[in-house]
């Protein structure tokens, strides 16, 4: 399921650049590659592990025809 709110968005979109990043010098303009090599990497991967907590709740959370409510709210 997607959600579409902002660092979700962000996660998804940066979990995508990580899977291709090493591949990416072999395309890219000579003015992009300046670009790309002023990305911290490890900082990115930071960021994604920080960003995928928050993405695997809303997929918790985000059933369609399972409550979750007891997920979010705990009873007595």
């Amino acid at each position: 399921n997607y959600c579409d709110t902002c660092f979700n968005g962000v996660y998804l979109m940066l979990d995508s650049f990580l899977k291709v990043y090493h591949e990416l010098p072999t395309i890219l303009a000579d003015e992009q590659k300046r670009t790309y090599l002023k990305i911290v990497l490890d900082e990115m991967e930071l960021l994604c592990l920080y960003l995928k907590q928050f993405h695997d709740v809303i997929e918790k959370l985000s059933c369609e025809k399972t409550s979750t409510l007891h997920l979010v709210i705990p009873y007595k």
